[in-house]
């Protein structure tokens, strides 16, 4: 690798020091942007293509975790 190459990776790696995040919230951000520039709405960041960890099963507290409904008094369906 010549020195001109070298250089220019340097430079391109100092102007480029956000992380992985940052990077693709701005990337998604900008194609919201894009698309709903001619409506004029506001921008939300959809970040989260995949399920939210917090959402799963295992990482519920106990005060989160799933239970069945109980019965309200009176509103048996006998017909």
């Amino acid at each position: 690798m010549d020195r001109m190459t070298y250089d220019r990776r340097l430079s391109a790696q100092k102007k480029n020091c956000r992380s992985a995040a940052e990077t693709l919230i701005s990337a998604s951000n900008q194609a919201q942007e894009g698309l709903i520039a001619a409506a004029g709405e506001a921008v939300i960041p959809a970040v989260a293509e995949s399920p939210i960890p917090v959402l799963a099963a295992k990482n519920r507290t106990p005060d989160r975790l799933m239970r069945r409904a109980t019965k309200v008094a009176g509103s048996s369906r006998a017909a």
